[in-house]
């Protein structure tokens, strides 16, 4: 069945708009938060793919059996904070990534980049019309010594290897051809496509 409509199950506007940028030329149908009904879901699993698995399962039940439903679980994992936040990056940031960042920037005080790494991660978890999959990417690079551009999430600090700019000063479309979620994304639509 040729797939046409792709419900993204998040409430993050910043991702929602990152997946409509990255999935446009792919003429499917995106559909968000404001296409559909979505209850709440309490994250209970232990990886962002657990985490991604829930989010997709429990948006299932709101669109129709033609639409593939896209779980998204990211986050920040800092080496020297013991992989932390990690699953926990938007409860960490609990609504204030500012405030986030600058924790991060306090407990890596005085460390130099060497010691500054830090990985990326996103995993997303596709349902649909004979199709359950798991898609993941991930993206290597250090903390910033402070917040640099602007962004979503821990993106003004997040500097991927090779880059000596953070995230966060990247133009959408260039963060997207290195980013983890387009690496994610790019697997997703690939496995979507390649029946079509």
């Amino acid at each position: 069945m040729r797939v046409r409509n792709l419900f993204i199950a998040t409430k993050n506007f910043g991702k929602i708009s990152e997946f409509k940028r990255m999935l446009l030329p792919s003429g499917l149908k995106i559909l968000s938060i404001g296409d559909g009904e979505v209850l709440d879901v309490e994250e209970t699993g232990e990886t962002f793919l657990e985490n991604a698995r829930i989010k997709a399962e429990a948006a299932k039940f709101f669109v129709n059996d033609a639409t593939v439903v896209v779980g998204d679980d990211s986050g920040l994992c800092v080496a020297a904070m013991g992989g932390r936040p990690g699953i926990h990056s938007a409860r960490y940031a609990n609504g204030d990534f500012a405030s986030a960042m600058d924790r991060i920037l306090f407990d890596l005080q005085g460390m130099d980049r060497q010691n500054r790494g830090a990985c990326n991660f996103c995993a997303l978890h596709a349902i649909g019309p004979n199709l359950s999959g798991a898609f993941r990417g991930e993206v290597h690079g250090t903390i910033a010594q402070f917040r640099r551009g602007n962004g979503m999430g821990y993106d003004p600090i997040f500097i991927p290897d090779g880059e000596e700019r953070t995230f966060g000063e990247m133009a959408g479309e260039e963060k997207d051809r290195i980013s983890h979620r387009g690496a994610a994304v790019r697997k997703l639509l690939n496995h979507l496509l390649r029946d079509s």
